[in-house]
């Protein structure tokens, strides 16, 4: 089995150096170490603001260069390969590649930190506390938007918002349902909403 690729640049939760611009593209530097008893390596690219995610397969260095949409902020990771085996387990950074002329960064979409994505878990007095993670390029104050369900296409009946939040937990009533939720994060121009995540009550 190979082992896991340590992710070197671009660097994780920051603005990235870029190389040749062309219009609304730009050349991105990636680089990694090499992982034991690889041979080859794949780096899965998602654009955080579409939730596409793209797989440059098959390179055989450890380092590329990519051309990509500017303004975005992107999330990466590297899996490394051998002839026989995959190694899926590495960790993902995120980073922001400007655009033209642009004085404010959009914030990172934020990730699940509790409860663990598709986990089951115990309230306590009827409550389960959510927590998340998120930052900004440019270190901008944020405020976050906690939405919290218990039907997956968010319907408003079913709906509970937190706005306005400060900090990056709340506590949110439960019963016995599966949940789930989302958080929109705004610094004082630019809101970036985070992926889906759901946790069950048991």
């Amino acid at each position: 089995m190979p082992g896991v690729s340590t992710l070197s640049l671009p660097e994780n939760d920051k603005a990235c150096e870029v190389g040749e611009v062309n219009g609304t593209l730009a050349s991105v530097s990636f680089s990694w170490e090499a992982a034991e008893n690889a041979d080859i390596y794949d780096i899965v690219l998602t654009n955080q603001s579409t939730n596409e995610s793209t797989t440059f397969s098959d390179i055989e260095a450890t380092e590329t260069s990519l051309e990509l949409e500017r303004a975005h902020a992107y999330t990466w990771k590297v899996i490394a390969k051998n002839c026989a085996n995959v190694n899926e387990s590495g960790a993902s950074w995120q980073f922001y590649l400007a655009g033209e002329a642009e004085q404010n960064a959009a914030p990172f979409a934020a990730t699940a930190v509790s409860p663990t994505p598709g986990s089951t878990v115990s309230p306590t007095d009827g409550k389960v506390t959510i927590e998340w993670d998120a930052s900004d390029p440019d270190e901008d104050a944020l405020t976050y938007t906690l939405e919290v369900s218990t039907s997956e296409d968010f319907a408003a009946a079913s709906t509970t918002s937190f706005a306005d939040l400060s900090t990056k937990t709340q506590a949110v009533d439960v019963t016995a349902e599966v949940y789930y939720w989302r958080v929109t994060v705004a610094d004082e121009s630019i809101s970036v909403t985070s992926d889906v995540f759901s946790f069950r009550v048991e």
